[in-house]
């Protein structure tokens, strides 16, 4: 967690998955060789399903519960840290207690339940970190990023980039095109390492946060002159942005205050003209 590679809780709930579900097997490794040929099978299925994702979902709380303690703020980093750990050990007690029952299949029903619920847990708080990342890159993108409003409005897109940039492999090639989605995905990771480097309170990550910053937009300012400036121009265009400058001008327009009413009331006037007309 105290990479700067780290960006936010989701990585903590990966990571911590991803180590409880490796001791899980390793567990599963032990427990299948203490009984025979027949049983292992059974044996090993129904913990795979139950154990090791309640040892997956545990650690993945504890991850949570991390990379909120990085990037929280006084008092809450320490509550997320309690709260995360008593979750996970509440979740490891009530599954000890669980299949201590001797209730046959149910009993081991219950356990995959236990197991696959944690599983949606930790999918919801991954959805839930994904969400707020994809605020950030709004955030972020193009404040002090040197990212245009088209191209933010691209990135925010990443999940179907293959159908927005089947127009760009048609008219400037396949090589342009990957050059163009690696462009989108380091702005992305450009927005997402701007906004760590904000929340990080450690100075010295900061630090070096700042630096891979600086790095990455040298790499986009690279990577856009290699694209070149008609593709980029494409590219800005696949999505307009709200902040378009039609709707910017209009705003400002309606914002002023009315002129002072001259001596000359022109639609009173016109009005008197068409009403004239109608009468002839």
């Amino acid at each position: 967690m105290r990479r700067p590679d780290f960006t936010y809780f989701v990585d903590g709930a990966i990571y911590g998955f991803a180590v409880g579900s490796a001791f899980g097997m390793l567990e599963n490794l032990l427990y299948v060789s203490r009984v025979g040929t027949t049983s292992g099978l059974a044996l090993a299925l129904t913990r795979a399903f139950s154990t090791s994702l309640m040892h997956g979902s545990a650690s993945a709380l504890v991850g949570v519960a991390l990379g909120r303690l990085r990037f929280g703020r006084g008092l809450t980093r320490l509550i997320a840290v309690v709260l995360g750990w008593a979750a996970a050990i509440t979740l490891h007690i009530a599954f000890n207690n669980l299949i201590s029952q001797r209730w046959g299949i149910l009993t081991v029903l219950l356990a995959v339940l236990v197991g696959v619920g944690g599983v949606v847990l930790n999918a919801g708080f991954i959805r839930w970190g994904l969400h707020e990342e994809r605020r950030w890159l709004r955030d972020t993108l193009g404040r002090e990023t040197g990212v245009s409003a088209g191209e933010s409005a691209v990135v925010q897109q990443l999940a179907t980039l293959n159908r927005l940039l089947a127009p760009v492999s048609e008219r400037f090639g396949l090589e342009k095109r990957q050059q163009v989605e690696t462009f989108l995905r380091l702005q992305a990771q450009l927005g997402l390492k701007r906004k760590v480097e904000e929340m990080t309170p450690d100075l010295r990550l900061r630090s070096e946060m700042a630096a891979q910053v600086a790095a990455l937009r040298l790499e986009v300012d690279e990577l856009r002159r290699a694209i070149g400036v008609y593709c980029m121009t494409y590219v800005r265009s696949i999505l307009p942005p709200e902040t378009e400058p039609l709707w910017s001008r209009l705003n400002a327009t309606l914002a002023k205050p009315a002129l002072p009413p001259s001596g000359i009331n022109l639609w009173h006037n016109l009005g008197s003209k068409i009403g004239d007309q109608a009468d002839q």
